[in-house]
């Protein structure tokens, strides 16, 4: 007999299948951010496809913007922005977005806030397949 619970069960299952090959990478920069052309490289490990990615700092820029330039082995494919004021910027886009196992992103910190640099810079980047 299928009962209400069995069909919750399958359907979890279902989706924790069907999104198996979606998982994250993340990008930290601790302390008071200074403008630097970035060198952690994070490696990507399979073939897949770069989705969106949101951006947060503990403090806010002040000032000016905070942006950032993401590139994957060492040529630029988009930029990120934290407004003056804000402490996430979430939702951001990639020009190019398929990699292959090897591939690396590094992040160029490009603009940090002008009366005030936002502090303790976290990117996640979500791999959407």
């Amino acid at each position: 007999m299928t009962t209400l619970s069995s069909i919750r069960e399958t359907a979890n299952i279902d989706l924790i299948l069907e999104n198996q090959d979606r998982d994250n990478k993340s990008y930290n920069y601790d302390g008071t951010l200074a403008v630097n052309t970035g060198s952690k490289r994070l490696y990507l490990p399979r073939t897949g496809t770069l989705g969106t990615f949101d951006m947060f700092v503990a403090t806010a820029p002040v000032g000016a913007d905070l942006t950032v330039t993401i590139n994957k082995n060492g040529s630029s494919i988009g930029t990120g922005t934290i407004s003056d004021g804000a402490s996430s910027g979430t939702g951001q886009t990639l020009s190019s977005t398929s990699f292959v196992s090897g591939d690396y992103l590094t992040v160029d910190i490009t603009q940090i806030g002008s009366s005030t640099a936002g502090e303790d810079l976290y990117i996640n980047f979500r791999i959407a397949g």
